[in-house]
């Protein structure tokens, strides 16, 4: 006979059903009970393993027990009768216990039974006071002693969407010190963690409001940002990413340990330099790989080496296009091969990457310009500015290969608010500096000169 968990009751279900009530009627436990059963304190609760149209179960571990919950849906509420199948391990019998009924209307049951058992449960029970009788014997749940079964069945995912940098596009100058910040929100419960990331690696995380990171020492390449926030009930949700530039003041798109590069477009041509850097100098072989485009293969071209050393390669590359670039490159003369494949460039065809006059901003301008006075200086100069907004701020002094110096102040102001930093210069070797303003609305580099 085919079962049928909500038509009628199985023979060997039914029969133990009966007996179930019978030895209930006579003797007040089922007859083939191995331990009394418990009655929970009343309360409310919010998470079960399973959740079926008539009702919701868990189970739950607390040292050598385990407390199974019945909790009655919709019509099946105000039953008065539940009881509870256990099948210890993968074959043999399942003996029946009776329920109890809480104050809240949920059925408990509590019994030792040993860690790592895994449990088949099923329930007969009763349809609203005075109702008919079903079982779910066709569809049993299955519990592993000790594991946590639960699932919350109505937390919703937090919200999160970047407020700093505000939009894609924001243009920064090397070494970068930019402010991420994010607003979160959890419409049942809260929010316990922000974490910001750039592509995949996480650079920090912030634990309460405001949710802000601040990134230090970024060198020159495009980066894409976001932020990940967490609620108390382990949903996350992670928002929209900000693709940000970041340009080297040393007039590369990027800059790292091994080499420089640069992307040119004049008209319908983009030129790709190479510029190898420290023991990379001196190598003959320099390829670039170049994919057009979101998707595809990336095709290889030797680039040709120049009278000062660097490598050049151009190509006919349609305006707009996002170009990922990585290379491969000797190290010396006659030294090992290396590839930056497992971390490529990004340029967009028809875009500057460079830094082209003496200041570089994100979001909306500063009221006062930036300025250094007396520039160039010998012993001391001042630096003057006022942002356009309330907030933070931080001023930083770097070389021209964006390794910081100092950080000549840091502090909040008004909107508007004329401030002015004393920056002595008599530690300083002569040559070329950068001085950064970091503020929430933007950055601005201007050149320093030291010269005695």
């Amino acid at each position: 006979m085919k079962k049928n968990s909500y038509n009628f009751l199985p023979c060997a279900a039914a029969a133990r059903g009966l007996w179930a009530l019978l030895a209930l009627l006579l003797f007040g436990s089922p007859l083939w009970a191995a331990a009394p059963v418990r009655q929970l304190p009343a309360g409310v609760l919010a998470d079960y393993c399973f959740n079926t149209p008539n009702y919701s179960f868990k189970a739950e571990t607390t040292g050598p027990n385990v407390t199974f919950t019945f909790s009655p849906v919709g019509a099946t509420a105000g039953g008065n009768l539940a009881i509870i199948y256990i099948r210890e391990g993968s074959a043999g019998a399942y003996a029946g216990y009776n329920m109890v009924k809480n104050a809240v209307g949920d059925f408990v049951l509590t019994r030792a039974i040993a860690t790592g058992v895994v449990l088949s449960v099923y329930f007969t029970y009763e349809v609203g006071a005075g109702g008919p009788q079903q079982n779910s014997a066709a569809t049993p749940h299955s519990y592993t002693v000790g594991t946590n079964c639960l699932v919350s069945a109505s937390n919703v995912p937090p919200t999160v969407s970047m407020t700093a940098p505000t939009a894609s596009g924001a243009v920064f100058a090397a070494p970068a010190t930019i402010v991420l910040a994010a607003n979160a929100a959890d419409s049942d419960g809260t929010i316990a963690k922000v974490e910001f990331f750039q592509g995949t690696t996480l650079l920090g995380q912030d634990l309460t409001a405001p949710y802000t990171y601040t990134w230090t020492g970024v060198i020159g390449d495009t980066y894409s940002l976001t932020a990940k926030a967490t609620d108390n009930g382990n949903a996350n949700t992670t928002s929209t990413p900000v693709s940000v530039l970041v340009q080297s003041a040393d007039g590369y798109c990027a800059t790292r340990p091994d080499y420089a590069y640069s992307a040119v477009t004049t008209g319908a041509n983009v030129t790709f330099t190479f510029h190898p850097i420290g023991a990379t100098a001196g190598g003959n072989l320099a390829i670039v790989f170049i994919r057009e485009g979101s998707i595809g293969a990336y095709p290889g071209y030797t680039m040709v080496k120049n009278a000062v050393g660097d490598f050049t390669f151009t190509k006919a590359i349609g305006s707009g296009t996002i170009t990922s670039v990585y290379f491969t490159y000797e190290i010396g003369p006659g030294g090992p091969q290396q590839t930056s494949v497992s971390n490529p460039h990004s340029y967009t065809v028809g875009t500057s990457c460079r830094i082209s006059g003496t200041t570089a901003t994100a979001g909306p301008m500063l009221t006062t310009p930036l300025s250094l006075a007396p520039n160039p200086g010998q012993d001391r100069t001042q630096i003057r500015f006022a942002p356009t907004m309330a907030g933070p701020y931080q001023v930083t002094l770097s070389d021209v290969r964006g390794r910081q110096v100092a950080v000549v102040g840091a502090g909040k102001a008004s909107a508007g608010q004329q401030l002015v930093l004393p920056l002595s210069l008599q530690q300083l070797a002569n040559g070329i500096y950068l001085v950064q303003l970091l503020t929430g609305q933007g950055v601005a580099t201007q050149r320093l000169v030291v010269n005695r």
